[in-house]
């Protein structure tokens, strides 16, 4: 039921599994929700 790619992490950041994301997610989530820099 659950759909894979960028739909599943645009839910919501508070939404994701307790389980660590996939290679293909992190990349998924990272192209459309760039990690902001380091302070």
């Amino acid at each position: 039921m659950s759909v894979p790619g960028p739909y599943q992490a645009a839910t919501g950041p508070s939404s994701a599994p307790s389980a660590p994301p996939s290679y293909e997610e992190t990349v998924a989530v990272n192209s459309y929700y760039p990690t902001p820099p380091a302070p």
